[in-house]
């Protein structure tokens, strides 16, 4: 194996393996420190989180990868549990997803996209009730990062980086409630954290803490969302397809299910 970092890094490996004739993966673009493997003419980059390794791809076809997973795996790339996103509609997404399963993957879950248009200017959809809202600042990192640890799932939800975090907080993009009182999370009773692009919001998390619902802070929040997102033209999220009560909400929101589906599948060596 070898090293790899950064997002620069990563798209130029990226790069080479599609100029090798790669056209088909699961890899998106993002920062982190990876290491590489590579069987046959498939590519593989590994990214290490805590207690298993993200693994992307890039193969020729879903034969291909296939067979050279099985061999990458039989000589030993595999030294802890390995989770792998397979994105897409059906006719991409299976044959991908078929290939993983044929190596011994399981599903870990599945997720769904939902989005919606952005409505015209004035007209308000949220009531927030008058909560107070406020864009996250740099001391409140270590908190946020602690929320998403102990409520989000790390192997199917994609938690952030701290560089991430970062991003979002000097963009403006991550605000917070509070609590009254300090003596929970750092005082934060709920956040969301966005992707905002000329044309599109990418909502990643919307969280309220399990001793703040009820209270109309998750209004607040959507409501601070849609109002940092008014220019766009559409706005997106993903969602896990058995969480019916998030599914309901995002609805109420006027956001409904398109094609795209996330499929998780995990590997253990026991699973073969």
């Amino acid at each position: 194996m070898k090293p790899l970092s950064g997002k620069d890094a990563a798209a130029e490996f990226a790069a080479c393996a599609r100029n090798d004739g790669a056209t088909l993966s699961n890899f998106y673009g993002k920062d982190g420190e990876f290491t590489t493997w590579k069987t046959g003419f498939t590519s593989f980059l590994l990214e290490r989180e805590l207690g298993f390794s993200r693994l992307y791809y890039f193969a020729r076809n879903a034969e291909e990868l296939t067979r050279d997973l099985e061999n990458a795996l039989r000589e030993g790339m595999a030294n802890s549990r390995l989770i792998a996103d397979v994105v897409g509609p059906d006719i991409t997404r299976m044959p991908q997803e078929r290939a993983l399963r044929a190596n011994g993957f399981l599903c870990r879950a599945v997720l769904q996209r939902m989005a919606r248009k952005t409505p015209p200017a004035g007209i308000v959809t949220i009531n927030c009730h008058s909560i107070d809202v406020y864009p996250a600042n740099l001391g409140d990192i270590p908190a946020i990062k602690h929320l998403l640890g102990a409520h989000f799932d790390a192997e199917s939800e994609q938690l952030p980086d701290e560089r991430q975090i970062v991003r979002w907080v000097s963009a403006g993009t991550l605000p917070v409630v509070r609590f009254s009182e300090v003596s929970h999370e750092g005082g934060i009773a709920g956040f969301a954290a966005f992707d905002l692009a000329p044309s599109r919001l990418h909502l990643r998390y919307w969280f309220v803490h399990p001793l703040a619902r009820g209270m109309g802070f998750g209004g607040a929040l959507m409501h601070a969302v849609f109002a940092k997102g008014m220019g766009t033209t559409r706005q997106y999220l993903w969602v896990k397809t058995d969480n019916e009560n998030a599914i309901a909400r995002y609805r109420h929101y006027g956001f409904e299910f398109e094609a795209l589906r996330d499929t998780v599948l995990a590997y253990e060596g026991e699973n073969r």
